[in-house]
């Protein structure tokens, strides 16, 4: 990998194209990039199960910062094959919210949760069922306290 400090000029942004790993200040991994690490063949079947989530990503578009600057239109290419954001997190609106009674519970995001015609969010999930499973594994390997941190949060 190339030295951290290579990527410091704020002022204009860079496609990276090598492996690289983005960290804070304190020196925590953020971000481990690692381009080519799947086959081509792997990479493919990923790109093309995103179709699953067009309709989902092309309603959460929205214009003059309605809903949030993350589904601003102006923050995506014009000519991009897939443009949008959807927070896929369980129980993503609830998090870092305190429950507002003992009895409380985090509900399934909404996109999961959707029962008229079929759900492509979840058959989008079911379809990086394997995905998911081996960067399991390589997060095991990479960086064991972050794995075991994970588990204790399912548990």
């Amino acid at each position: 990998m190339r030295d951290v400090n290579v990527i410091v000029d704020r002022s204009s942004y860079a496609e990276i194209d090598h492996p690289a790993v983005v960290i804070d200040k304190e020196g925590n991994i953020l971000l481990w990039y690692l381009p080519n690490a799947f086959s081509e063949a792997y990479q493919a079947e990923i790109w093309n199960s995103l179709g699953n989530l067009s309709i989902p990503l092309a309603r959460s578009v929205k214009s003059n910062r309605a809903g949030g600057w993350w589904h601003d239109s102006n923050h995506f290419r014009p000519a991009a094959d897939l443009k949008g954001a959807i927070d896929l997190s369980l129980a993503w609106f609830q998090q870092g919210r305190g429950p507002s009674n003992p009895s409380h519970h985090p509900e399934v995001l909404l996109l999961l949760k959707e029962k008229s015609g079929a759900n492509e969010t979840r058959q989008w999930l079911d379809s990086m069922a394997g995905l998911h499973a081996i960067l399991s594994g390589a997060l095991q390997i990479m960086h064991l306290k972050m794995y075991l941190h994970g588990w204790e949060a399912l548990m």
